[in-house]
């Protein structure tokens, strides 16, 4: 019964979503003027001159009953980086940055406070930034903007990525995954709750008995 319940209360429906930037750019502060929205690497850079990079993501439309409960943002290195280099990934809090307009000097705000952040390995070929699901439940308008930076600008070091432009292999480009999940409807759960409660009446009587006819 318990089991035929829940099959009940929970859909067996649920997503999975790679998708590939709508838009990706580095930024360059010696060259605050230039765009970098066509070339096929991604640059997190500090030294002689820092760089950074903008990802933007257009989220699918989700079935009412439908919740993101996992999200990975996944790049591919171009080439260069040291290990145990730190890479942060902020919330960038504007999405109406234009990828073959974007420079170091109009590029848009982020906030201060890293999402999360990843650290380079030695001979690692991708990186992976979990993002937090708090995000998705602040930032509603159907895309996501994302910064990425060195975590210490003050130190010489760098990574490259390949961006979407990049025409190597289909899995090379960056890419957001999310995992989804299905919510039962109120109804749905009110039917399991009263369903578990005579469950555990029909236990409690059944144990009782036995215990009457024990004695």
């Amino acid at each position: 019964l318990a089991v035929g319940l829940l099959s009940l209360a929970m859909p067996a429906a649920a997503g999975d979503y790679q998708l590939a930037p709508s838009a990706d750019a580095y930024v360059s502060n010696e060259y605050p003027n230039s765009n970098y929205g066509d070339e096929d690497k991604l640059f997190v850079h500090a030294g002689s001159n820092t760089k950074r990079s903008f990802l933007r993501f257009d989220l699918p439309v989700l079935a009412q009953n439908e919740v993101i409960t996992g999200a990975a943002l996944h790049l591919f290195f171009g080439q260069g980086g040291n290990a145990g280099t730190i890479i942060d990934l902020h919330h960038v809090t504007t999405d109406d940055w234009i990828e073959n307009a974007i420079t170091w000097a109009n590029k848009p705000v982020h906030e201060a406070a890293p999402l999360t952040s990843a650290t380079t390995l030695l001979g690692n070929a991708e990186m992976t930034w979990n993002l937090p699901l708090t995000l998705f439940e602040s930032d509603t308008d159907g895309r996501i903007s994302l910064l990425l930076k060195l975590a210490d600008e003050s130190d010489n070091d760098t990574a490259t990525f390949f961006s979407k432009e990049a025409a190597v292999n289909p899995a090379v480009p960056p890419y957001l995954f999310l995992h989804t999940a299905p919510v039962p409807e109120p109804e749905t759960w009110a039917m399991l709750l009263a369903g578990l409660g005579l469950l555990g009446m029909k236990t409690h009587r059944a144990s009782a008995v036995e215990g009457t006819s024990m004695g």
